[in-house]
């Protein structure tokens, strides 16, 4: 985008990722049939000190996201996929132990990712991830993970291994318990998870 003299904003370049555009294949994501990547966005902060923000995309049909370094293509403004790390239950994934166990088939994880900005104040963001099926404590109930990452050189990411934050009706301890009555279970119409997303401090607790 540009704002020309006018103060008209300007669409000059646009850019596709996909199977079959922008690098994917390349930097050896491929993606699912019918995962339906894309159906969540998020944008992140530089994570590599290159100067230029980070990507992350959500296949929540497939149950998996991707965090995408981009770079221009030096043709006009448009972006490719420079490097890329998939978040999913596969055991080589970069995703806490505990979080990839919770990654099971039809839970829909990844349909929702918001960035939350850098709550515990290690210069690294966390991020939240949303499973709209997930059967915590009633059947499609559905949960939000908040997964803390850790810093990391270069095009590297990684989380902390202890740091999983989870919001559900059946959560263990006090720590993220939704009260009675907030989710109610099978209820895909409404379902709570379906979407999750970043707000500012309203409390003013710095967070």
């Amino acid at each position: 985008l540009s704002s020309p003299s006018s103060g008209v904003v300007a669409v000059d370049a646009t850019s596709k990722l996909s199977a079959l555009h922008g690098g994917l294949a390349q930097v050896g994501l491929e993606l699912k049939a019918s995962g339906r990547w894309g159906v969540s966005v998020a944008s992140l902060p530089d994570l590599d000190g290159d100067s230029h923000g980070e990507l992350c995309v959500a296949a929540g049909i497939g149950s998996y996201a991707d965090i995408l370094f981009l770079s221009s293509d030096g043709a006009g403004g448009s972006f490719v996929v420079r490097a890329g790390v998939r978040l999913s239950s596969d055991s080589s994934s970069v995703l806490p132990a505990a979080m990839r166990a919770r990654i099971v088939s039809g839970s829909r994880w990844g349909v929702g990712v918001a960035h939350l900005g850098d709550l515990d104040g290690d210069g690294v963001p966390e991020l939240a991830v949303s499973a709209v099926a997930d059967d915590a404590g009633a059947t499609d109930a559905g949960a939000v993970f908040i997964l803390s990452m850790t810093p990391m050189p270069a095009v590297d990411v990684r989380f902390k291994q202890d740091v999983v934050v989870e919001l559900s009706i059946n959560t263990e301890g006090a720590t993220g318990r939704l009260a009675a009555g907030t989710v109610a279970g099978g209820d895909n119409l409404g379902a709570w998870a379906e979407s999750v997303g970043s707000i500012d401090d309203v409390d003013g607790d710095g967070v």
